[in-house]
Formats: C-alpha cells, sequence, structure tokens
C-alpha cells in the first residue's frame, strides 16, 4: 500500500464523531432498544464516512483519478452520510421525546 499522507488535522475531524460513536455505543450497551440502535448505526455510518472523506484525497491523488470518478465517490459518500445523520437524528429525537414524557409521568405523581 501507498504511503498515506494525511496530515494530524485531518485526523483531528475524526475525533467528534468517534466521541460520538463510543457514547452512543456506551448507551446501547446499558439499554439495547430502538433509540440505542438507531443512534449507534447512525453514528457508526457517518463514523465510516468520515474516515472515508479523510483518507480519499491522498488516494484520488496516488491514483491520478479522473474528476467524474472522484464526484461520483463524493457523491455516493454524502447520501450514505446524510442517511445516517437521519437514522441518528431520528433516535435522538425519540430518545429525548421518551424523556419528556418520562419526567411529566414523575411530576404528575
Amino acid at each position: 500500500m501507498e504511503n498515506l499522507n494525511v496530515s494530524a488535522f485531518s485526523i483531528i475531524s475524526l475525533l467528534v464523531p468517534l466521541m460520538t460513536m463510543i457514547i452512543s455505543i456506551f448507551y446501547a450497551s446499558k439499554k439495547l432498544n430502538t433509540e440505542a440502535f438507531l443512534l449507534v448505526s447512525g453514528s457508526i455510518v457517518v463514523f465510516a464516512v468520515a474516515v472515508f472523506f479523510v483518507f480519499m484525497p491522498s488516494l484520488m491523488q496516488s491514483r491520478n483519478m479522473p474528476i467524474e470518478i472522484i464526484s461520483v465517490y463524493y457523491n455516493i459518500a454524502g447520501v450514505i452520510t446524510f442517511m445516517g445523520s437521519l437514522m441518528f437524528a431520528i433516535g435522538f429525537l425519540m430518545l429525548v421525546l421518551k424523556v419528556i414524557r418520562q419526567n411529566e409521568a414523575v411530576e404528575k405523581l
């Protein structure tokens, strides 16, 4: 495999998706439900595509890829990221609504 010149600044951009994935997995380990599944799957998809975005510039430079193919790869990655983000957002919304309902039930007691 070729030498991939990836800077430390581009690796830093992986910290937020990595932390989100770790926190989601931790939550899923405590409570396995639909919200946890959506949070974990969405964060894993987003992290995987973030890794792709970090390494893709050096790969396309080393392989002299035509711009049309690069554009297709980025478009596909964008759609996949959107779907992962949507799964995470739906799971988060479900979790927030569940917590609000639980708090309202506790306040009525």
